[in-house]
């Protein structure tokens, strides 16, 4: 698990460190170098500056 994760962390481009991966329905991009390079190669994703949910915290209470 720990290499895979390695291996992912090599295989993004520099340029997008920091962003979210999301699919085109918004979700979270997952899996393997195989699966995100499939994503990318086949324009189903995009990279998303900001964070998912916002980015300030909801105080409840």
């Amino acid at each position: 698990m720990l290499k895979e994760g390695v291996d992912i962390i090599e295989f993004l481009p520099v340029e997008h460190a920091g962003k979210c991966l999301l699919a085109s329905n918004g979700a979270l991009v997952s899996g393997g170098v195989d699966e995100i390079r499939q994503a990318l190669e086949s324009h189903q994703c995009f990279w998303h500056s900001g964070s998912v949910g916002g980015v300030l915290p909801s105080v409840v209470g």
